[in-house]
């Protein structure tokens, strides 16, 4: 399985990042599974299919709930990351890092297709994501995820995030699920 993380209009300048083909029988549903991850605009038309496919699927799990996707702001201000993995020129999936405060970031707004999900895709979304935080200066990261997402509160933790209070505008939610990761230097 191969995955690329690639600069907004700079393809002939990404970096590549490749995953080591896994023994056969660790194979599961991974195989012939390629896909690159490319920084994007948030109000790209494949970012504005995924977060409409995202709060539909957020909306089913959590009728009646409002949805906290990224502030008006946030998609103007240049700290802001925001990628979208590919695959056989379709968008699968995306995420986001947004400053929270001097230091920290944010994760957003990931979100992976059903049909590409339990393939790798989400964790590399998240390593990425990390991987730019640590470029932009933060020493860690933090999100909100909720009881009702299980899988994604399993990747988080098997990412190294640890569960801590609800920070933000997600204090006083009773379904809200908030872990940060603290980032090193090479972790």
């Amino acid at each position: 399985m191969g995955a690329e993380v690639c600069a907004p209009g700079k393809r002939e300048s990404r970096t590549r990042l490749i995953l080591e083909r896994r023994q056969p029988s660790e194979w599961t549903s991974m195989q012939n599974s390629t896909f690159e991850i490319m920084a994007a605009e948030p109000d790209s038309e494949d970012a504005a299919i995924l977060i409409q496919a995202l709060d539909a699927d957020l909306h089913r799990r959590y009728p009646g709930v409002a949805v906290r996707g990224l502030h008006p702001e946030d998609v103007q201000d240049r700290r802001l990351t925001f990628l979208i993995a590919h695959a056989d020129g379709q968008a699968i999936g995306c995420g986001a890092v947004r400053q929270l405060e001097p230091g920290v970031g944010e994760v957003k707004r990931m979100f992976v297709q059903p049909t590409w999900r339990r393939r790798g895709v989400a964790r590399q979304l998240l390593a990425a994501l990390e991987s730019r935080a640590r470029s932009l200066g933060y020493l860690a990261l933090r999100l909100e995820t909720a009881e009702g997402q299980p899988e994604a509160i399993g990747l988080y933790r098997s990412a190294g995030y640890v569960d801590i209070p609800p920070f933000g505008e997600y204090i006083g939610n009773p379904v809200s699920v908030c872990l940060e990761k603290r980032l090193t230097i090479g972790s």
